[in-house]
C-alpha cells in the first residue's frame, strides 16, 4: 500500500529537455533544486514558506502565458520547463536593475564581497548599468547592538531574515516597518535586536545587510583554507556545523550545517560563543604547586608526578581513597580512559559527573522502565507532534533547537501544554500549568490520574502494568487548591485524544523535591499516552559518558557492576583486575563529603569545575582544599583548577577529533579543525594508564574507540565513517538495551505519594540562562555582551509587598550568605516565586543554595532556607 500511494505521488517533468521524477507535492524551485538544476533566487529560503517576491527565479513553462516564478509554483505530471533562456536573462536583468536602484557601490569595503548573491547574479546577468538615475537613498549603518551590525542600504527587501526569525526561529524579532523608500528592517526593541541571536538573519541574509561583528572586517571568503564539519560543543542537541579555516589554519568562522540533527539552525552559543578558542586565558603549560604557588612545568615532570602522587595514595590508602569526575564536555573516548585509569589503575569505583544533576537519575529510571529504545526520540520528528507536554523544562534555553522545534509544532497547530516555568515558550503554549513549586509535582501525578480515567494502557510491558497498580497518585480534585481540577482535566482530554504526543524533562525533573516518584510518574505518562520521549541533556555527551561507565555502579557497555559476565570479559580485555562488585562506589557529592572527611584524599578533575557549578558550592571548595592531590585537567584556569595541586591543559572540541552521543543517542563526530598547545584528554589520560602498568598503546582517537566497540554490544562493528555520516544511533537497531539495570523491587519504597515540604519565606528557583551556560561561555566575549546582568524575577504582586520596582538594587540573602541582584518585574510568574539568573562572578548564585541527595538516585536537590530581599542601600 505504502508503495502504491508513493507511486501515486511521483511527478515527472521535463527540465530544460531532460526528464525528471520527483516526489509531490513540491514547487518547480525545488524540483530543479533536487536534480542539480540551479536556478537563480535572492528570496527564496528552504523550510519556509515561498514569497515569490524577488523575481529572480522565473521560469518559462510550456502552455502559460507569461514567465512564472518558479519557487512558488507547483510542479504538475507532465509539466515542460525551461529555466534559461534569453527572455528569461532579460527579465532577471531587470529585476536586478531594480534591485540595484538603492544598492550602494561598496562592494570592495563590504563585507559580504565574494560570497553575496547579488553581487554573483549581477556579474552573471549583467546589469552593469542602472536604468534609474534617482538619488540612491542613504541611511547611516547602525553599529549599536552589540553583535549585529545592520545597513538597510544594501538591504533589497527580500525579507528572508523576518521570514526566517518568525517562521521557522518563532522569535519574531524583527519585522519591515515603513513604507515606500522609506521602508526598512526593524528590531521590535530598537535600536538593538535584544532577540535569542540565534544568527539565523545572518546566513539568510543574501547581501551585506545584517553581518556578524565578529567576522566584520575580519576575512574574505577567498582566505578560506578548509572546511571541517564538527559538532557543536554547547548542549546535548548535537547540532552539525562547519569550520572555516583561514589558510593560516586559524578559525575563520563556524556556520550551521544541513545535519539530520539542527538542519541549518544554531543558537546563539553556537553561533556566536565560539571565541573562547582563541582566549588569551587558555591553559598552555602543565603547572605543579610549588612552594604554595603554580609553576609551569614540562609534561614529562607533570604527568610523572601525577602517576607517583596516585600510586602513593593508593598504596598507602586503598583505591577508596581516590576518585574522579568525568565530563560531558569530553569525548566517549575520554571518558572511556578515565573510567578504566580509576578502576584497572586505581582500584576505585569512584567515579561520576555533572550528569548525576540530571541525566543519570532520568535514564536509569525513566529508560530502566519504558525500555531504552523508547528515550531514542530525534529532534527533527518533534515539530511533527499533535501535543507536546514540557514538564519543568524550558527547552528553549536548556536545548535551544529542541525549543525551536517545540515552536514550530505549535506553529503546526500542535496543542503545547508548559507544566512549570518556561519562559522561551510564552508565546508558543496552548495551555501553561504553573503550580507552587512545592506542589508541582503532586499537580503532575493528578494529572496521571486524570489520563487514566481517558485512556488505558496498552502493551504487553509487565513492569509498566505493575508500577500503575502499585503507583498512589492524587486525583485532580485533591489538587483542587493548587491546580484547578477543571484545567488538569483539559489537559488530560488534550493529551489522551492527541495521536502524536511528545514529552520533554530535564534537570528539575531529575532533582525535583519529589524524588524518585515524579520521575515514575514522568515514565507513566509516557507509557499510557505513548509518547515520544525527550530527556535533555545539557552537555553534548552525558550519554556517552553514562555509556562509558562513568557512574560509581556501572561498567561501560553500559553493564552493571555485578554484572559477572561483563567483568569477565573486560578484565580479559584490559589484563587488569577490576575493584570487586561489593565495593560501593561514591557518587557526586558523596565524593565531595567523603573528601570533607579525609577518606578521599585524591581527586582527578576532566573537564569539570565543581567549584562554581555544584550547589553548596562554598562546602565543594572547602571539601577540594583538603584534599592530599588534586589533578585538574581542563582548558582554563577555573575555580577549581586555583585550588589544585596539578593543572594539565588539553584541547577543545575543535582541536580534537572524537566522538559524542547526543540526547538522541546519535553518536556524533567531532574533527580537528585547527591546532593549539596543550594534549587531547584521551591522550593524557593514555600516558598515565601506562605510567600505571596498564596496556594502552592508543596512538589516536580512532584506536580507543576500537577498544570501546569491543567492550560494548551496542557499539559493535561500528567505523568511524559511518558516525561522521550520521548514520549511527544507541540503541542500535531499537534494541531496548540492559533491562536488568532496573529492578522495580528498589522503586516501591517510593511509591507513596511524597510530602509536601513547606519552607520558610519564598520559593527561590535558579533560572537557567539562554546564552552562559558554564564556563566556557564565561570565555566568550560576544556572549558576555549580550548576557544580561544577573536579576531578581518576581511577580507584581510579589514585588508590590516589598515595595520594589523594575531596576531597584537588592540583596537576596539565604542561610549561606547574600549577593547584590538587579530586580526584574514579570508579571507572568507565579506568586511567591523568585527566579535568580546565574551570575558572572566567581561562584555564582549556587553557593547560596544547600542541597539533600534525592534517594535512589543520589542526584543533589537544590533548596534554600531563611531566603529573603532587602531593598539595597
Amino acid at each position: 500500500m505504502n508503495n502504491m500511494n508513493n507511486m501515486k505521488n511521483m511527478i515527472t517533468l521535463t527540465i530544460n529537455g531532460k526528464k525528471f521524477e520527483v516526489k509531490g507535492p513540491v514547487k518547480v524551485l525545488e524540483a530543479a533544486l533536487q536534480n542539480n538544476i540551479h536556478i537563480p533566487t535572492m528570496c527564496y529560503y528552504p523550510k519556509i514558506e515561498s514569497f515569490g517576491g524577488c523575481r529572480m527565479c522565473l521560469v518559462r513553462v510550456e502552455g502559460m502565458y507569461r514567465l512564472q516564478a518558479s519557487c512558488s509554483l507547483n510542479a504538475e505530471d507532465g509539466m515542460v520547463v525551461e529555466t534559461e533562456t534569453p527572455e528569461i536573462h532579460v527579465a532577471r536583468k531587470a529585476m536586478l536593475e531594480f534591485m540595484l536602484i538603492n544598492h550602494p557601490l561598496d562592494c570592495p569595503t563590504c563585507d559580504k564581497a565574494g560570497e553575496c548573491d547579488l553581487q554573483d547574479f549581477s556579474v552573471l546577468y549583467g546589469a552593469a548599468e542602472g536604468r534609474f538615475h534617482e538619488r540612491k537613498r542613504t541611511e547611516p549603518e547602525s553599529t549599536k547592538d552589540p553583535l549585529i551590525v545592520r545597513n538597510m542600504e544594501r538591504c533589497i527587501m527580500c525579507t528572508k531574515c523576518t521570514r526566517v526569525c518568525a517562521e521557522l526561529q518563532g522569535a519574531s524579532a524583527i519585522n519591515v516597518i515603513g513604507r515606500g523608500k522609506h521602508t526598512s528592517i526593524e528590531p521590535f526593541s530598537g535600536s538593538k535586536f535584544d532577540c535569542e541571536y540565534c544568527g539565523a538573519c545572518i546566513i539568510a541574509c543574501p547581501v551585506g545587510s545584517l553581518m556578524s561583528k565578529l567576522h566584520r572586517h575580519n576575512y574574505r571568503p577567498w582566505d578560506t583554507g578548509e572546511q571541517f564539519d564538527s559538532t557543536c560543543s554547547y548542549c546535548g542537541v548535537g547540532c552539525g556545523i562547519h569550520m572555516q579555516i583561514r589558510e593560516d589554519g586559524t578559525l575563520q568562522r563556524l556556520i550551521p550545517a544541513e545535519s539530520e540533527v539542527n538542519q541549518g539552525l544554531l543558537c546563539a552559543r553556537g553561533f556566536f560563543g565560539y571565541e573562547y578558542i582563541s582566549s588569551p586565558s587558555r591553559l598552555t603549560s602543565p603547572l605543579i604547586r610549588k612552594d604554595g604557588k603554580l609553576v609551569p612545568v614540562s609534561w614529562q615532570e607533570a604527568l610523572k608526578y601525577v602517576a607517583s602522587r596516585l600510586k602513593e595514595i593508593r598504596d598507602a590508602s586503598g583505591g577508596k581513597s581516590l576518585a574522579a569526575l568525568a565530563s560531558p564536555k569530553c569525548t566517549i573516548e575520554d571518558n572511556y580512559l578515565l573510567q578504566k585509569l580509576m578502576r584497572a589503575g586505581l582500584g576505585s569505583n569512584n567515579i561520576d559527573s555533572s550528569a548525576r544533576m540530571g541525566l543519570a537519575g532520568l535514564r536509569r529510571i525513566v529508560g530502566g522502565l519504558l525500555g531504552h529504545a523508547r528515550t531514542v526520540s530525534y529532534v527533527s520528528e518533534m515539530a511533527q507532534s499533535d501535543a507536546v507536554l514540557t514538564v519543568c523544562s524550558d527547552p528553549v534555553t536548556e536545548a535551544p533547537v529542541l525549543g525551536v522545534r517545540v515552536r514550530n509544532a505549535y506553529d503546526s497547530g500542535a496543542a503545547v501544554i508548559t507544566f512549570g516555568h518556561a519562559p522561551g515558550l510564552r508565546h508558543h503554549r496552548s495551555v501553561t500549568m504553573q503550580p507552587r513549586l512545592k506542589e508541582q509535582w503532586h499537580v503532575l501525578g493528578a494529572l496521571l490520574s486524570a489520563v487514566l480515567e481517558i485512556k488505558k494502557p496498552s502493551g504487553s510491558r509487565e513492569m509498566m502494568q505493575e508500577l500503575l497498580g502499585t503507583l498512589m497518585l492524587p486525583t485532580p480534585e485533591d489538587m483542587d487548591d493548587a491546580m484547578p481540577r477543571e484545567v488538569v482535566r483539559k489537559v488530560a482530554e488534550t493529551l489522551a485524544t492527541s495521536a502524536n504526543v511528545s514529552l520533554v524533562a530535564g534537570r528539575e525533573l531529575a532533582c525535583s523535591l519529589a524524588g524518585p516518584w515524579s520521575i515514575m510518574v514522568f515514565a507513566a505518562l509516557a507509557h499510557v499516552l505513548e509518547a515520544k520521549v525527550y530527556l535533555i541533556s545539557e552537555g553534548p555527551n552525558e550519554h556517552g559518558l553514562l555509556d562509558m561507565g562513568c557512574e560509581p555502579d556501572m561498567l561501560p557497555g553500559p553493564a552493571p557492576m555485578t554484572d559477572a559476565g561483563a567483568r569477565r570479559m573486560i578484565e580479559g580485555l584490559w589484563d587488569a583486575r577490576l575493584p570487586s562488585e561489593k565495593e560501593k562506589g561514591l557518587s557526586l557529592m558523596e565524593i565531595f563529603e567523603a573528601a570533607g572527611a579525609g577518606d578521599v584524599k585524591g581527586l582527578y578533575v576532566m573537564g569539570e569545575n565543581p567549584a562554581r557549578s555544584l550547589p553548596d558550592s562554598g562546602f565543594v571548595t572547602d571539601a577540594l582544599a583538603k584534599l592530599d592531590l588534586l589533578v585538574v585537567q581542563d582548558i582554563f584556569m577555573t575555580e577549581t583548577a586555583e585550588l589544585a595541586h596539578v593543572v594539565l591543559p588539553a584541547k577543545t572540541w575543535i582541536e580534537r577529533k572524537g566522538t559524542y552521543i547526543n540526547m538522541e543517542r546519535r553518536l556524533l563526530g567531532i574533527d580537528a579543525g585547527v591546532g593549539a598547545e596543550g594534549k587531547e584528554d584521551w591522550s593524557i589520560l593514555s600516558e598515565l594508564c601506562e605510567a600505571l602498568g596498564l596496556k594502552a598503546g592508543y596512538k589516536r582517537s580512532d584506536d580507543v574507540f576500537s577498544e570501546v566497540m569491543k567492550v560494548s554490544p551496542y557499539y559493535c562493528e561500528l567505523h568511524a565513517s559511518n558516525i561522521r555520516g550520521e548514520t549511527c544511533k544507541w540503541p542500535a537497531e531499537g534494541g531496548d538495551g540492559h533491562e536488568a539495570i532496573l529492578d522495580l523491587k528498589a522503586l516501591r519504597p517510593y511509591l507513596d505519594i511524597p510530602p509536601v515540604v513547606e519552607g520558610d519565606g519564598f520559593d527561590i528557583v535558579l533560572e537557567k540562562p539562554l546564552f552562559l551556560n558554564g564556563t566556557t561561555a564565561l570565555h566568550s566575549d560576544a556572549l558576555l555582551r549580550i548576557s544580561k546582568e544577573p536579576l531578581a524575577r518576581m511577580n507584581t504582586a510579589l514585588a508590590d509587598s516589598y515595595k520594589i520596582r523594575p531596576g531597584d538594587t537588592l540583596r537576596f540573602f539565604s542561610e549561606r550568605g547574600e549577593i547584590e541582584i538587579k530586580a526584574h518585574i514579570d508579571p507572568y510568574l507565579p506568586d511567591n516565586t523568585v527566579y535568580l539568573t546565574d551570575t558572572q562572578e566567581s561562584a555564582g548564585i549556587l553557593k547560596y543554595f544547600r542541597y539533600n541527595k534525592m534517594p535512589f538516585t543520589n542526584a543533589p536537590c537544590k533548596y534554600t532556607q531563611k531566603t529573603g530581599l532587602k531593598r539595597g542601600e
